[in-house]
């Protein structure tokens, strides 16, 4: 299977007033065309400065100090910013934790996703944009496109507005997919949906997926292989399986006993609970 992203022994360092300090320590990683992987740990670990590294997102402090980056078998690890917009949108795209500020709320959520399918096709007349906008909104599923196209994001739920970005990503059809911390915020019914979502995106666009999460049962039923990263290291990686049932290193079981189990007393409450109105998804 070919490899549409590999990372070869990556270090990447930020200066700071007490020195170097050290985000990704020698990192290297493999993905595979439709493949899902799941990048794992706490935050601050360094999953989002890997991230960001890649698709050349990080302040110009950063520095790349070891290691290379590979999309296919193009060497990208000393491209500058402008030498990727070539290739962000069309090979690689990303998710962003924070839907409403990965939005901007001065035009409605159907306009951006226009100018998401028109940013590689200048010349595509606007109503085949706002055509192909729609389509795309209904494939992430958002019923009554037409009527949410004209809506701002904050006149969304935090699932919608997901769903917005989501479809800002798959526009121009990538091949790699970061989805970091896509469903924090989020509720455990719509954090479900989310994930659907992207199973159903790899599976009928062949694209592969990065997810990161600092919560192992997020991932877990969309997973092919997990890397668990600790202090900017990957300090375990194999399939699904076998990280969740089969844990060798000690980060790693820590991370599955942080994990809510069945049975479990709940914390004791300080008063009574009252459910809050939610938006209609």
């Amino acid at each position: 299977m070919t490899n549409v992203l590999t990372i070869e022994n990556l270090s990447v360092s930020f200066p700071s007033a007490t020195g170097e300090q050290k985000a990704v320590r020698g990192v290297s990683l493999t993905l595979a065309a439709g493949e899902v992987l799941a990048l794992v740990g706490e935050s601050g670990c360094g999953k989002s400065v890997l991230c960001k590294s890649i698709m050349k997102l990080l302040p110009e402090a950063a520095r790349i100090r070891s290691g290379r980056i590979l999309a296919g078998d193009l060497d990208i690890t000393n491209y500058s910013s402008r030498q990727m917009e070539a290739l962000r949108g069309r090979y690689f795209s990303m998710v962003f934790q924070d839907p409403l500020g990965a939005l901007d709320p001065s035009f409605a959520v159907g306009a951006q996703i226009a100018e998401a399918v028109r940013v590689h096709a200048p010349h595509m007349k606007r109503s085949e944009a706002r055509r192909r906008a729609l389509e795309l909104m209904e494939q992430v599923g958002i019923e009554r496109a037409e009527e949410r196209y004209l809506l701002a994001p904050h006149e969304l739920s935090g699932g919608m507005r997901q769903r917005c970005v989501i479809a800002i990503a798959i526009a121009q059809q990538p091949r790699v997919i970061f989805a970091d911390e896509p469903t924090t915020a989020l509720d455990v019914t719509v954090q479900a949906q989310i994930m659907d979502l992207f199973a159903r995106l790899r599976e009928e666009t062949g694209t592969a997926i990065v997810l990161v999460s600092h919560d192992m049962g997020v991932v877990a039923g969309l997973a092919d292989r997990v890397a668990v990263m600790c202090a900017g290291e990957i300090v375990e990686s194999g399939t699904a399986e076998k990280i969740y049932y089969a844990p060798r290193h000690r980060y790693t079981r820590e991370l599955m006993q942080a994990l809510p189990k069945l049975g479990r007393r709940p914390a004791a409450s300080s008063g009574p609970q009252t459910e809050g109105g939610t938006r209609h998804e």
